[in-house]
């Protein structure tokens, strides 16, 4: 876990890296503080990069407390998640 002092925002970065074939991937992000949740998005990926990739960087703006941040990238009948816990202090 990762402490962090509270400032004007927080930033998340994440690379989804979508298979060849499977239609267009998705992505959600799951917010909770003290295990409750605070915000829920699903935000439009753009294309992949040349190298196959898609970066996506988020901003948010956590008060003093512990969090939970779920991402769920889903592809076809695929999917994959990562969960990182933070407390801001």
């Amino acid at each position: 876990m990762q402490c962090i002092r509270p400032g004007p925002q927080i930033r998340l970065h994440m690379v989804v890296h979508p298979a060849q074939a499977g239609g267009a991937p998705r992505l959600s992000i799951k917010v909770l503080q003290d295990g409750k949740p605070v915000s829920i998005s699903s935000p439009e990926l753009p294309p992949p990069d040349p190298t196959g990739a898609i970066p996506v960087v988020r901003n948010i703006q956590p008060a003093a407390g512990q969090y939970d941040i779920k991402v769920t990238a889903r592809h076809g009948a695929s999917a994959a998640s990562r969960m990182v816990a933070l407390r801001v202090q």
